[in-house]
């Protein structure tokens, strides 16, 4: 799970059942056969190592790493992170990163371990697991370099981001040595969408909510209206399952709901969801007014927790393709599982 820069943030807010969300804009995808090619290519200068002494440590800085390699336990590595923004329907199809004029330094003392997550449960302080690099492992990272491809919003527009991470420092634990690389050369190859995307203008924003509400909402509805902020009101019973403007689609009332903020942002061009509603008891299971998603990242200390981003992160980008972002990558109905070997591959924060 990763995320981009300059990205419009995507805002939850819950307030007496409230809950806001804003940040989309409306979206068609142009075919595939109205692509053009385009090709990216340019080299990042690395320095020498500096090598600095920390007690039974070493860290190790270079000049133009802009960040840092970091899995908790293993040792604190620079890289550099690049990424570019495309248009929304780009077709990603080749990335490759090549190295040259490689140094290598032996090292006096152990690289310095990144830095462990730290959580805290009824005042109790829960650290996660620390990793320590296997035995069988020659050489980290062992690729120097990797990328991912996500949807996200910048602009206020729909747009592709590609994140290039380039190693410029490997470690061989074994023998306590690091190679340098002095150039990294980062080639994209791509296909741009030909014709602009065609943004539908309906409305502004959407208000969802039970039946037992709408009522007490229509002046708020209104109101937005009166103020050029085009607002149409969602009974969730009936207009979302009961196929008013859009088929359903969807394995439970939270992704059809989901679904349905999907529709409305591709035909009616919304940039804001207003979901009315809350708990409203249920001592042995939960009840709500308004679907709700449970992220599945367990802490150590909470199995799982309320996420209201779910409703917010609308699409991910999967092998050449733009897809509905389901949160459920391993198809096993757990959504945003991360526990063990069973983990959910999701692009929340795009």
């Amino acid at each position: 799970m990763m995320g981009a820069k300059n990205m419009k943030k995507i805002l939850p807010m819950l307030l007496v059942g409230i809950l806001v969300i804003s940040g989309f804009g409306a979206v068609a995808i142009p075919g595939k056969n109205e692509n053009k090619p385009f090709e990216s290519i340019e080299t990042i200068c690395f320095s020498d190592p500096v090598i600095i002494e920390e007690k039974q440590n070493i860290r190790i800085e270079i000049e133009n790493a802009n960040s840092y390699l970091s899995l908790p336990g293993y040792p604190l590595l620079p890289s550099y992170i690049k990424t570019y923004t495309f248009p929304f329907g780009t077709s990603v199809k080749n990335v490759d990163v090549t190295f040259s004029e490689s140094k290598e330094y032996v090292l006096e003392k152990k690289i310095v371990s990144s830095p462990t997550p730290v959580t805290f449960v009824n005042g109790a302080k829960l650290s996660a697991e620390i990793n320590e690099i296997p035995s069988d492992v020659n050489i980290y990272p062992k690729n120097p370099f990797t990328y991912n491809i996500g949807v996200g919003i910048e602009d206020e527009k729909h747009v592709i981001f590609l994140t290039v991470r380039c190693c410029p420092v490997q470690y061989t634990p074994s023998e306590n040595i690091i190679t340098c690389y002095g150039n990294a050369n980062i080639k994209v190859i791509c296909e741009l969408p030909e014709n602009p995307v065609a943004f539908p203008d309906e409305y502004d924003m959407i208000v969802i909510s039970p039946s037992k509400f709408m009522e007490k909402l229509q002046p708020l509805v209104d109101h937005k209206n009166s103020h050029g902020i085009s607002t149409k009101l969602i009974d969730e019973a009936n207009d979302i399952y009961g196929e008013t403007y859009f088929p359903v689609q969807g394995r439970d009332r939270a992704e059809k709901m989901k679904y349905f903020i999907k529709n409305a942002v591709e035909n009616w061009g919304i940039s804001y969801v207003l979901l009315v509603g809350g708990r409203f008891g249920g001592v042995f299971g939960e009840k709500w007014w308004i679907p709700v998603r449970y992220s599945h990242l367990d802490d150590g200390g909470e199995g799982s927790f309320l996420a209201d981003l779910y409703f917010a992160d609308i699409y991910k980008y999967d092998d050449g393709d733009i897809m509905f972002e389901d949160w459920d990558s391993n198809g096993n109905g757990i959504f945003a599982e991360w526990k063990g070997i069973k983990k959910d591959i999701i692009e929340a924060g795009y």
